[in-house]
């Protein structure tokens, strides 16, 4: 037992457990928020309602990862007279691809599909969340560098407080989706000001780095947009894509449902393994820098994200379907249903999640797009026969899950190998050198 305790003290201080717990804190406590006020929202709003809301929010997260070219990404570790210039060019990067979008959308609104059209102008609203969520990927970087996290904390529960007292006042008021929608927004904005403060105090340096300098760690950094993009990408599309289709091959109260399924299973995801990433991002370049590897920061990290998923998980599914019904009303529990369905695959998201930035430390990005590429293969195949009306949503689902499990145990596989062949390759050459 006193070898379980210490090994397990072990894995705790190499995972940097501190800064993940803090984090972890902030998005619990409003978490916590939203969990209390979501079975009112449930009574508020209807499924369809929230169909519509994951029509529009899919369409500004699809393309999130395209806002900054994820040159965010270097923030977190490039060279100090490089940080103002990358800040410059993230900006720049959000405000043009927000541009973009506008026309992307424009051409779904009068030529796609017509649960498109039947969200009204209110579709352009994607290009307002798409907007803000890259200004919070360039603070919370920022943040990250400089190790602010309790800052980090502080933001993520105002965020969560604005949204959900939006949301349930907009609701007494008959708002339906506008009031989803509206609460949205609120959410994304709130504590953007507080979170940047810090960042704020040099916006003079930033603002004057000059058009060379911008091009130049554009150029330095191109690892990002050529390697680095095409992955994350592609693994938000093939998630971002799903409420499409069950909003367009099904119906819009199938998605209502399945929104909720996945706020709730998205839980775990943002409340640790994205913090986790955040902290083993640093750790991992860190010792990377001063052993040439970074085995040791996975070992740890891949352990403690394994037995949170086993556990949490697991009660998950036996719970699933009668909290839904109770907590959320008696036609939700559709939604636990779906939950059901999908526990295998977000636990094995969950665990590689906080591990992905491996491929950005070892250098191995492009092997990253070939592998993300094969989730968007399966997502069409599920899309094709979704559209065929060979299968009923819960078809498709179990299709989805157990094809993205497989996707997800590969990557796991590949990341645990990178990190012993990047180990084994620094001692051979210091073997070589002596």
């Amino acid at each position: 037992m006193k070898n379980f305790l210490m090994s397990l003290k072990r894995i705790l201080i190499k995972s940097d457990a501190k800064h993940i717990v803090m984090l972890s804190a902030g998005v619990l406590f409003g978490q916590i928020i939203s969990i209390i006020l979501q079975p009112l929202a449930t009574r508020l709003y209807s499924p369809e309602a929230f169909g519509y809301l994951s029509l529009v929010v899919s369409l500004g997260t699809m393309f999130s990862p395209i806002s900054t070219l994820q040159y965010h990404i270097s923030i977190v570790h490039s060279q100090k007279e490089d940080e103002y210039a990358l800040c410059k060019l993230v900006f720049l990067c959000v405000l043009g691809t927000s541009l973009l979008l506008i026309g992307v959308i424009l051409i779904l609104f009068l030529l796609g599909d017509e649960q498109y059209s039947s969200v009204g102008l209110w579709i352009f609203v994607a290009v307002l969340l798409h907007f803000m969520t890259g200004i919070t990927y360039l603070v919370d970087s920022y943040n990250n560098r400089h190790g602010e996290y309790a800052l980090m904390t502080k933001v993520t529960v105002r965020r969560a407080i604005a949204s959900s007292i939006t949301k349930i006042g907009l609701g007494l008021f008959r708002f339906n989706f506008s009031g989803l929608l509206i609460s949205q927004c609120i959410g994304t904005i709130a504590g953007i000001r507080k979170q940047s403060v810090s960042m704020v105090k040099h916006i003079k340096e930033i603002i004057a780095v000059n058009k060379n300098d911008v091009w130049r760690v554009a150029r330095k950094y191109s690892d990002q947009p050529l390697f680095a993009l095409p992955g994350v990408f592609i693994l938000q599309f093939s998630y971002s894509a799903l409420p499409l289709i069950i909003n367009t091959a099904f119906s819009t109260r199938e998605g209502g449902f399945f929104s909720l399924t996945v706020s709730i299973l998205g839980l775990p995801l943002t409340l640790i393994s994205n913090n986790v990433a955040r902290v083993f991002f640093k750790n991992a370049s860190e010792e990377l820098e001063k052993t040439g590897s970074f085995k040791s920061s996975f070992r740890s990290t891949a352990i403690l994200l394994t037995a949170i998923s086993l556990v949490g998980f697991s009660l998950l599914w036996i719970i699933a379907e009668p909290v839904f019904s109770l907590v959320y009303g008696e036609e939700w529990i559709r939604s636990g249903t779906f939950t059901k369905i999908l526990i295998p695959m977000y636990a094995a998201r969950f665990v590689v999640s906080g591990l992905m930035h491996g491929f950005v430390i070892s250098k191995r990005q492009k092997l990253k797009t070939f592998l993300q590429s094969l989730f968007i293969v399966a997502m069409a195949v599920g899309y094709i026969i979704s559209k065929l009306e060979l299968v009923s949503v819960e078809g498709f689902l179990i299709f989805i899950n157990w094809m993205y499990f497989i996707l997800y145990v590969v990557l796991f596989l590949v990341l645990w190998f990178q990190s012993k062949k990047s180990c084994t390759t620094t001692r051979n050459k210091k073997q070589e050198y002596n």
